[in-house]
């Protein structure tokens, strides 16, 4: 009880409702080293209205300054308001400074004044000691730390011209091993200037300047004028930590740039046409209206469109005069630009929604757009003439040349899908054909001299040993001699391409057998023991000895040419596998889609449909009826992305593309299509049918003399050709950008949540681009604009 009653008498006591300080971060520092001046200033129920700061010494540099609010509630007391302001001081002269109180002016008129504050700055000499508690300069002198440049581009700009501000820190480059990181950049926040953030705003490189190394980091923005005159851009700052050792915290260093003068010149009066709205740089202008003949009750829209460099964001809309019994809504508008080194570059687009009052015709005014140009320092416009409006009831809806009804459903589905044998494994595996026909024509091309010649002296042979015979009638003994001149010749052939130092050794290294080599030493001593032994020698042991040479030659040419080292070109079987993947037309789902379409049951026929393509995703018809399905339902989102898929499955397909143009949706139909009008198994069958043909008329080429192989030559080269230029496009087309299509409207956020910022909202039926997928979110790109959407709320069209 005593506690809670002294609690309760504090809570009642008068307190001091303002506290204000002022301190030194250090009070002794060397020359050419910082300090912060830190004022504080609590109160509670309000704010200081001013905090006045003294005149400092003049050898003192104030290198910048940074405001802090904070409030807090608390009981008692409730709301407290504190204000920080830090002020980073350099010395530049060693002596002892005061800095006089600190006026801070109160609602009401009150003051209050902080106490005085002494500040000690002794000369920093490199190798000797300071007094204890002195801070010396970073690394020996505030250089060593790094300078910070900042530049305008151009430092004398017309009025809403854009200023390129470049922030370049130069780092020494022995600070790299120890710096954690990047430095962090904050460029100024200039009043009476617009910011555009640019899309390559960070460089990084390396310097040599007076033959040290220095790491440069760039940051870059630009800066438009919203007012004349000459106008100030604060100091910037960069700042970085360097790691001093395990034991100690990160030491953090402030670049502080110098503050930047901008002169902003007035835009001229002397030839300032009366369309001119305000717009700056240099542009091409176009305007169209998408209908001339309305029905009564209709509207039309028309479209300016100003594109080229500038402040693009910041157009302003043209000046579109009255039209008399016509209701003009106000203009949408639609930036897509890209900021780069080089400038402000891209488009915008204003649509107005014209409604006229009765019918009639009415005569649009021309359009006339000005703008001024920094580049010739002249004023540019054009005039374009717009046309007439004819409002005439049913008549002109009937004479309106776009037709709004949607093709008919297809009854069928689409089956397999064409050329789909084109990725079947017997397609595959006949692509080596060509290569071994070639390689086999070379093959043959390269021993067919060979094998001439042993036809030649196989010829020659058989003629040598008739001779041996006809002679061993006569002279028995000379046809031995003969004989043994024959072998000797023959076996000598086979050998004569070898380096070996013996005939055997040769005929060892060709792949003979020993056996056969012993059958060569056998005939040879068989030879020269009956020509010259006593006996008589008769035309049959001659003939013997013939037809032993005549076997030992042939074993001989077989153990060569099995012997050699040959490539064995085998062609594997084709497998005989289907062509398709197994698809086949059931049609149960399909039919069930069909007949509730007839029956005006489109809740139902997308569900069939949606449960057929589930199965049979690349069947084309099925994706088009459900398109249909979805558009009669009202999902415009989901049937553009189904007709988006079945043009995807069929490039050609002329009533995929006018449904997609009925409903607006013309980017999808570049997208669905691709590069080249073709899917990618048509252009792989047909790459794969002229590779087959032009190798195998390759193979032909090879093994023809004469105009005949000039003329096949010329048709297989241009079949490789134009098969190497299929896979070119099958290529491109697979490595064109996924796009996507927005099924139901979606929130363009700036991370993968629901609570990220919301930048844009996307229609049903916009087309996107696909850069990346993250569990349940999908980030794409669209006109202008980047950020995540959810998976759901987005169809993919591959």
């Amino acid at each position: 009880m005593f506690a809670a009653a002294l609690l309760v008498l504090s809570a009642l006591l008068p307190q001091d409702q303002v506290e204000v300080h002022a301190t030194l971060s250090d009070d002794r520092i060397a020359v050419g080293a910082t300090t912060m001046l830190q004022i504080s200033v609590e109160m509670s129920g309000g704010q200081p209205q001013a905090i006045e700061l003294p005149a400092f010494p003049a050898s003192l540099d104030v290198l910048s300054s940074r405001e802090y609010h904070q409030t807090q509630l608390s009981l008692p007391g409730g709301r407290t308001t504190i204000v920080r302001r830090d002020i980073v001081l350099r010395a530049r002269a060693e002596g002892v400074f005061t800095i006089e109180p600190v006026t801070i002016r109160l609602p009401g008129g009150a003051m209050r004044r902080t106490r005085p504050l002494t500040l000690r700055v002794v000369a920093a000499t490199p190798g000797t000691p300071l007094p204890p508690g002195v801070r010396r300069p970073i690394s020996g002198s505030p250089a060593d730390a790094g300078t910070l440049t900042v530049t305008a581009t151009p430092d004398t700009a017309w009025l809403g011209e854009p200023v390129l501000l470049r922030m370049t820190a130069r780092i020494p480059e022995e600070q790299r091993t120890r710096r954690g990181r990047s430095p962090i950049f904050e460029p100024p926040t200039a009043v009476g200037f617009w910011v555009q953030e640019m899309e390559d705003r960070g460089a990084v490189g390396v310097r040599a300047v007076d033959g040290r190394y220095y790491d440069i980091h760039e940051y870059r923005r630009f800066y438009v004028p919203l007012t004349a005159g000459e106008r100030v851009l604060p100091p910037a700052r960069a700042v970085y930590e360097v790691d001093r050792g395990w034991m100690f915290a990160p030491q953090s260093y402030e670049l502080v740039g110098d503050s930047v003068r901008v002169y902003v010149r007035p835009l001229p009066e002397e030839g300032r046409p009366a369309s001119f709205t305000g717009a700056v740089g240099s542009y091409e202008v176009t305007a169209s209206v998408d209908r001339t003949r309305l029905a009564e009750g209709d509207a039309a829209t028309l479209t300016v469109v100003v594109e080229g460099s500038g402040n693009i964001k910041a157009l302003p809309a043209p000046r579109l005069p009255d039209v008399p019994g016509v209701e003009v809504f106000d203009p949408s508008e639609d930036a897509q630009f890209v900021a780069r080194m080089s400038g402000i570059r891209g488009k915008k687009t204003f649509h107005w929604i014209l409604t006229p009052e009765s019918a009639g015709t009415y005569s649009l005014p021309d359009l006339t757009y000005a703008w001024f140009d920094p580049d010739t320092e002249r004023y540019d416009s054009v005039r374009i003439e717009l046309p007439a409006l004819q409002v005439g009831g049913i008549v002109a809806r009937a004479e309106q040349p776009q037709d709004t009804t949607l093709a008919p459903i297809r009854g069928t589905p689409s089956g397999t899908p064409s050329f789909a044998w084109a990725r079947s494994t017997w397609f595959a595996a006949l692509q080596a054909l060509p290569l071994v026909l070639i390689a086999l024509a070379a093959f043959w091309r390269r021993q067919a001299p060979r094998i001439h010649a042993r036809q030649r002296r196989r010829q020659r042979l058989n003629a040598d040993f008739s001779r041996v015979r006809e002679r061993a009638a006569s002279d028995p003994r000379g046809a031995l001699a003969e004989l043994q001149r024959s072998l000797d010749a023959a076996i000598s052939a086979l050998v004569a391409d070898d380096q070996a130092e013996t005939e055997e050794a040769a005929l060892r290294a060709r792949g003979t057998g020993e056996n056969v080599v012993a059958s060569v030493r056998s005939l040879r001593a068989a030879i020269h023991t009956m020509r010259f032994r006593r006996e008589p020698v008769g035309p049959a042991d001659v003939d013997a000895l013939v037809r032993r040479a005549e076997a030992l030659i042939g074993r001989l040419a077989r153990a060569a040419r099995s012997g050699r080292p040959a490539a064995v070109l085998v062609l594997l079987p084709l497998l005989l596998v289907a062509g398709g993947d197994g698809y086949a037309a059931q049609g149960s789902r399909f039919a069930d889609g069909v007949a509730a379409f007839e029956r005006g049951e489109y809740e139902a026929a997308r569900d069939a449909f949606a449960a057929h393509v589930a199965r049979y995703p690349e069947d084309a018809s099925a994706w088009y009826d459900l398109g249909n399905a979805e558009h009669e339902r009202g999902a415009i989102g989901a049937a553009v992305h189904a007709w988006g898929r079945a043009l995807r499955l069929e490039p050609r397909a002329a009533d995929a593309r006018h449904n997609l143009r009925v409903s607006g949706a013309h980017e999808v139909i570049g997208a669905g299509a691709g590069p080249v009008p073709f899917t990618a198994n048509e252009l792989l069958g047909w790459a794969g049918l002229l590779w087959l043909l032009g190798g195998s008329l390759l193979s032909v080429r090879l093994l023809l003399r004469g105009r005949g192989a000039r003329a096949v030559g010329i048709v297989a080269s241009v079949a490789v050709a134009v098969s190497a230029v299929a896979l070119l496009a099958l290529a491109a087309r697979s490595m064109s950008p996924d796009h996507g299509v927005v099924v139901r409207q979606a929130v363009l956020r700036a991370g993968p949540g629901l609570r990220a910022e919301s930048r844009a909202e996307l229609d049903e039926g916009a087309l996107v681009r696909i850069a990346e997928q993250r569990d349940a979110w999908v980030r794409v790109r669209t006109a202008g604009e980047e950020g995540w959407i959810e998976q759901r709320d987005v169809g993919l069209l591959d």
